[in-house]
């Protein structure tokens, strides 16, 4: 098949749905399908605000496929003034369609001033548009429009997690549901994904569970590590807030201490958690272990040391 790809960012510097949509991308180019992605070149989170390099990753550069890699221009005011964007859209989403005065903040997450044009000028020589990441849409409204205008199916992965107290502002505004509704499928990670877009009116033969998919363990089993102790929960990821770290790291803490079991962080670590962690007593700080972000080999390694995987995310698709 031939393939438009369309996602916000792409590669193994961002989170786990960059991670995950570039392993699928992989898989699918090989199967021998013909593939043309769209991306950006952030290479962290913090670019949707801050900016982005104007040139792709060597990674990128290799990557098996067709792609094209579109810079992000920094924001004026940073994260929170273009946060405070996305609640003006969110608060004025009772406006009738066409009549709401913010609703060009749509094509600000991220800002790919470059799309549209480069869009525009793609052969439409493809049997489906996929696109990922419904939080950052930006991408999925000009994917949208490019198979409309061109009466090409639509297939959307959106990364949806329904139980997050963000999830009125940040993913069911009107344009965010005309996107769901107008996907010829729709492609969910999880049952509880699934749920809840059928909650959000979707009938549930349009929605495919296709699973998250793992990557194997390698063959050869690592040895723990001497430095951790010997029990502990691991943490991977970003430690922020919606991802439920708070509750982690207050769940080991307040264990009584003859239990023995550490909580150990891979991944990094938000101001606002380091700031928590900072505020524990002495006591309850020695059992959290921040070791920033790992490679695959250090995690799989983490993984096969630990004696329970914690992770009671708010803000994810297998949450």
């Amino acid at each position: 098949m031939r393939l438009l790809i369309v996602t916000p960012a792409l590669g193994t510097t961002l989170g786990g749905g960059e991670r995950y949509a570039l392993d699928v991308v992989l898989e699918l180019a090989q199967a021998g399908h013909e593939l043309t992605v769209v991306t950006s070149t952030a290479r962290q989170e913090a670019d949707f605000w801050q900016g982005s390099e104007p040139a792709p990753t060597a990674e990128a550069q290799a990557w098996p496929f067709r792609s094209y890699h579109l810079p992000i221009p920094p924001f004026p005011g940073g994260q929170a003034a273009l946060f405070r964007r996305r609640k003006l859209l969110a608060l004025t989403d009772w406006l009738p369609a066409g009549l709401n005065p913010f609703a060009p903040y749509n094509a600000l997450f991220p800002h790919l001033p470059d799309l549209p044009a480069l869009l525009a000028d793609l052969k439409p020589d493809f049997d489906l548009v996929h696109g990922f990441n419904l939080s950052w849409e930006s991408p999925l409204l000009a994917a949208a429009a490019y198979a409309r205008r061109h009466q090409l199916p639509l297939v959307i992965t959106p990364f949806a997690h329904p139980g997050s107290r963000s999830a009125r502002w940040n993913l069911q505004r009107r344009e965010q549901r005309e996107l769901l509704a107008s996907a010829a499928r729709l492609l969910a990670l999880s049952s509880s994904e699934k749920a809840g877009l059928t909650s959000w009116g979707i009938a549930p033969e349009r929605i495919d569970l296709i699973g998250m998919g793992y990557t194997p363990y390698p063959a050869a089993a690592a040895a723990p590590d001497p430095a951790l102790p010997a029990r502990y929960a691991l943490f991977v990821g970003r430690a922020s807030r919606d991802k439920g770290s708070f509750e982690a790291i207050n769940a080991i803490s307040t264990l009584a201490p003859s239990t023995e079991l550490h909580l150990v962080l891979a991944g990094h670590v938000d101001a606002d958690v380091a700031a928590h962690i900072a505020g524990l007593s002495p006591a309850q700080r020695a059992r959290i272990h921040t070791l920033g972000r790992v490679s695959e080999a250090r995690k799989h390694q983490l993984l096969a040391g630990a004696f329970v995987f914690l992770l009671p995310s708010r803000s994810d698709a297998f949450g």
